[in-house]
């Protein structure tokens, strides 16, 4: 919902075409989400022997993700930057997002004999990875509601995979009628990043910062 859009207008304007970078980026995401989809479906089904196999081969995925997703906001970012469209501020949205999933993503490869905490970790570490495309779906429409201060940039970036952490949260309650303690301090973890990231981009020391980082 939040990308088709665009690709559509792509189609329409062949002019219009994205670097190397982004098609690498879509490619490997959108990857990352069949593989979590398909691990949900074998274990719903029962078959756990081949949701190891798998999991283990999609463990190199994990360092991948970083790479190409720190190199697709790289390639976004100075482009931005140089043609004057951008001051380098967004890239504290798109570090956090990769802080998030790295982390977590190697506490749920190592606590994977703890199915209970695993898939929590796991769900818990993609869940930022969705915020672009719920950010291009409703940001647009909701800027003039929100405006542009802390809170409606929070509400605008981040509330998407915010509601996938509440969720969480609400079945363990609904289901155990208790918090999972893995959930507890990844969620903590997921809020601090967040709140962290939307601080940087409204305060004026970030951006110049983000610039020396990207190297423009």
């Amino acid at each position: 919902m939040g990308f088709v859009p665009e690709m559509l207008e792509n189609a329409r304007n062949p002019d219009h075409s994205y670097p190397l970078a982004i098609h690498i980026h879509a490619a490997v995401f959108v990857g990352w989400m069949v593989l979590l989809t398909a691990q949900v479906l074998l274990i719903r089904s029962g078959r756990i022997r081949l949701h190891r196999r798998l999991g283990q081969g999609g463990a190199v995925m994990v360092p991948v993700m970083l790479g190409v997703g720190f190199w697709a906001a790289w390639t976004v970012d100075t482009a931005s930057i140089s043609a004057g469209t951008a001051n380098g501020a967004f890239l504290a949205i798109q570090g956090v997002a990769l802080v998030i999933f790295g982390p977590l993503m190697t506490l749920a490869l190592y606590c994977r004999r703890d199915p209970a905490a695993h898939r929590r970790l796991v769900l818990l570490a993609t869940a930022p990875l969705v915020d672009a495309g719920f950010a291009r779906w409703w940001h647009p429409a909701l800027r003039p509601l929100l405006g542009e201060d802390f809170f409606g940039k929070l509400a605008g970036f981040s509330a998407g995979s915010a509601s996938i952490v509440l969720a969480i949260a609400l079945y363990d309650l609904a289901t155990r009628r208790r918090i999972h303690a893995a959930w507890a301090a990844a969620a903590a973890f997921y809020a601090v990043a967040e709140l962290l990231s939307i601080w940087a981009i409204i305060s004026p020391w970030w951006p110049p910062m983000a610039r020396a980082l990207l190297g423009v």
